[in-house]
Order: C-alpha cells, then structure tokens, then sequence
C-alpha cells in the first residue's frame, strides 16, 4: 500500500478515509507497466458524491489510467493521466438501476 489509510472490514480490504484528490494506490507493480493485463475489483462507494475507481498503469500520481464510477453523476468515465493532465478517454451512463452510495460493483479493467 503506498497511499490512502487501509483496513480490513467484513474480511476485505478497504480504503477508511475518503479523498479529495489523486489516486489512492493499493500496490504498484512496475514489471506489469509493459505488458498487457487486466485488474480488478469489487468497490463500495460510502460518500457524499465521491467515486470509486480502478488506476492502471500507475507510474506516479501524475501518470497513470483511471477508471472511475461516480454515483452524483450516474457515469462511469476512463481517464488518461499524463503529466497530471486528465484526458476524458470516454463516458458513458452507469447502467440501470442508478448507482447508490452502499452498493457493491464489480469494476475490471484491460491494459
């Protein structure tokens, strides 16, 4: 774990504090930065209108993928970090029923 305050809940690993910005990181896997590969997670969004997300190709905070599930706006959004530029790679609305803070989704990404 390099970033964010972690702990164990019902048996799994969780993020306990909410953040306002950047990426918290569970682990970065530097020999997996050249090779394809795919990661994923079941993510619980508690919050306010925060989000929950994947980082793929996380070099640093300022490089990296971001895949991102926002429950004020409905959306899931794929992100490219690049100098610690975001770049919106696509959008699109959640789907049906609408996202809710509590519920448990099943995130997979492939790099």
């Amino acid at each position: 774990m390099t970033s964010g305050t972690w702990g164990i809940s019902n048996n799994q690993l969780a993020q306990t504090d909410p953040i306002s910005s950047g990426v918290p990181t569970v682990r970065s896997a530097s020999a997996l930065a050249q090779a394809d590969y795919q990661i994923s997670s079941q993510l619980t969004p508690l919050t306010g209108g925060g989000y929950v997300g994947l980082a793929a190709r996380y070099v640093d905070a300022n490089n990296h993928y971001f895949l991102r599930l926002r429950v004020d706006t409905n959306n899931v959004s794929l992100y490219r970090v690049q100098g610690g530029t975001f770049s919106l790679l696509g959008s699109a609305p959640a789907p049906s029923p609408a996202l809710a803070l509590g519920q448990t989704y099943h995130l997979r990404l492939t790099v």
